[in-house]
């Protein structure tokens, strides 16, 4: 019996996003390598509510001796305008620190539970900050990203994309251009690839390539952003960008739409050249070329 000649393509499996990391050291390096130790819960906790409380004290204190001076100015007769408006807006700024208190006892509390990774204590101050964020100086779309990564983690993958899509709505109604999009967009993606919603997974990784397209464009208008950000945080969302790229692609050959998949690999290919070598550059980029051979021919 003569053989087939149809070629067999072999489809690469989604990778799961990561969030952009902040500046790398060798002693996070170094944590990062290290065996799991137990959840360290009580500790995150005492660090929220101490940081909260010792924070908001001193803030009230602040708030004390600034409107003191200030009263104080514009008691006297004939007022002494010059250090009454000083205070006066001193008073202001004091007053809007208590937002940053508040915001500064999420984010280090939840950073110490994902180092720590104490998942109960990140998960629930993730929560608390979904609850008041409106307290939140640019709201907390950080704690839901992180939620949704522990989710797509845990496979739940249905919990992660009614999550992520009401983020999505709630974050675009308050800003398009919002640059967590990018990331949040790839998770959705991601979840709905492993369910196997291919034509979803096309339509969230298309906000992502989008969004990630306005970031770049950005960062090449902003000369000061652009010295402003960390070279290894420009080139992980290079390579997440060429990831999201991939994942496209993937989801162009499940549906059978070669000529969109090459396209999408050889941008990915692309892109992923422009990174520091790392193993997860070289991993795409192998990835890219494998099916790009295989797909010579369209």
């Amino acid at each position: 019996m003569a053989k087939s000649n149809r070629q067999i393509y072999k489809i690469p499996q989604p990778k799961q996003p990561r969030p952009v990391p902040l500046e790398q050291t060798q002693a996070q390096a170094a944590a990062a390598a290290a065996p799991v130790k137990p959840e360290q819960n009580e500790l995150c906790y005492g660090v929220f509510w101490g940081t909260l409380i010792v924070g908001a004290l001193a803030n009230i204190a602040l708030v004390y001796f600034v409107a003191h001076n200030a009263i104080a100015a514009y008691s006297e007769h004939p007022i002494n305008w010059l250090p009454a408006i000083l205070n006066t807006l001193f008073l202001v700024m004091a007053l809007s620190l208590l937002r940053a208190v508040v915001w500064g006892s999420f984010v280090m509390s939840a950073a110490l539970a994902n180092r720590t990774q104490s998942f109960k204590a990140q998960t629930d101050i993730c929560q608390w900050a979904r609850k008041y964020r409106r307290l939140l100086p640019g709201g907390a779309s950080w704690a839901t990203q992180a939620i949704i990564q522990r989710m797509l983690t845990k496979e739940q993958y249905k919990d992660a994309i009614a999550l992520g899509s009401a983020e999505y709505e709630t974050v675009v109604k308050k800003d398009p251009r919002d640059q967590s999009l990018a990331n949040l967009c790839s998770c959705l993606g991601f979840a709905n690839q492993m369910l196997n919603e291919q034509h979803r997974a096309i339509e969230w990784n298309e906000k992502a390539v989008d969004c990630y397209q306005k970031l770049f464009v950005e960062l090449e208008k902003s000369k000061g952003m652009s010295k402003f950000a960390a070279k290894n945080v420009v080139d992980n969302l290079q390579l997440q960008y060429a990831q999201v790229l991939a994942a496209l692609a993937t989801s162009y050959l499940y549906t059978r739409n070669r000529v969109k998949a090459k396209e999408h690999l050889k941008n990915a290919l692309a892109q992923a050249r422009k990174a520091q070598d790392s193993p997860q550059k070289r991993d795409v980029i192998r990835v890219c070329e494998e099916q790009l051979g295989q797909l010579k021919h369209f």
